[in-house]
Formats: C-alpha cells, structure tokens, sequence
C-alpha cells in the first residue's frame, strides 16, 4: 500500500507481526535476501545498524575487513573510522578485521558485508546494502520458542532513520517515507 506525503514523499506500509509476551513486545518482519533466503528480522530500534547472522548467511554475503569496508565510504570517513591508524592505536574493541561492539551482555565481534538485495515484506528493497555481520545465535535462542521464526537478523536503525520509520502497533505495519526519486517501493 502506498500514499504520497506532500509532494517529494511516499510512504510504503510494510506488515509487521507483533508478539506480546509479558511485560515485553516483540517485533518481526517478513525478509527475503538476494531473492533467495527467506526468513524474518527482529525490529531492533536500539541497533545502531542492520545486522545479519554470520551463520546463516555464509553463502549470502561475502565477509570484509574493516579497511574493505572503508574504502566504499568517502575519503574523510577514515577520520572518524579509524581506517588508517595502527592496530595497536585504535580505541579498545575496534581492530581492523572488525569492531567489538557492545551488546547487553557481553562485547559483540562484528564484520562486514555486502548483500546483493534485501527486500522487507512485498513492499521496499535495497540494493548493494553495507550491513554487519555477527554471531546472533544468543538472539535466536531467545526467539525459538516463537517457533515459526527463522531469524536472518535485526532491522536497524541505519534504514529505520534513513526511511524515517514508523511503527503503528495497532494496524501492525512498519511504515517508511521514500523520496519521491528513490525507487525502492516494489510495485
């Protein structure tokens, strides 16, 4: 379902399932990577970015290093990144061959990765998409008695914010406002 927002914006509704289990709320939704795998994301809006499970997607996505992964960015990133100081100069938890980063309980390695496509229920896709990569069976294991789940990763806020994402708890959709010349809404 789409609807124009004013002139230079579309808002594509994507169907989410919500799972209420306690005091808490979960949410999930329906993903398909490089037309292939088929399973689902947890909508994380406390993850800084999308990740997928190494894992799962072995034969998905190719593993980076951190130096691969910069040079895509433009050529001050490396500033901020730290692409171009030694090993033994970089901040604690950051390394060239990945981050450490944090996670409730524990530091989390992450790596890189390119997928070809990622595309959220029948309604958005991207293309060409950096995401990170981590071990996730931890966050699995806490979804497997939901059962019907196959758990690919975690929705992040780099696409939540980029789309100015919003969740309607009511109507279980997750909605995302495109620019009008970005084609990303599948039609």
């Amino acid at each position: 379902m789409f609807f124009k927002l004013k002139k230079e914006k579309m808002r594509i509704n994507i169907p989410i399932e919500i799972f209420r289990e306690g005091n808490g709320t979960h949410l999930f939704i329906a993903c398909t990577l490089n037309n292939r795998r088929v399973g689902e994301l947890i909508i994380d809006t406390g993850a800084s970015k999308t990740v997928f499970d190494t894992a799962l997607l072995a034969d998905e996505i190719q593993e980076i290093s951190v130096n691969a992964f910069l040079s895509h960015f433009p050529e001050n990133s490396h500033k901020i990144l730290f692409a171009e100081i030694d090993d033994d100069e970089l901040p604690e938890g950051i390394s060239h061959d990945g981050i450490v980063s944090s996670g409730v309980n524990a530091p989390i390695e992450m790596k890189f990765g390119k997928l070809d496509r990622l595309r959220l229920g029948n309604q958005f896709e991207v293309t060409d998409y950096w995401v990170s990569l981590t071990n996730l069976n931890s966050v699995k294991d806490i979804y497997v008695h939901f059962g019907k789940f196959t758990i690919l990763g975690l929705l992040g806020g780099d696409i939540l914010a980029e789309y100015h994402a919003t969740i309607n708890y009511k109507r279980k959709l997750l909605m995302l406002d495109l620019p009008e010349n970005e084609n990303k809404a599948i039609n």
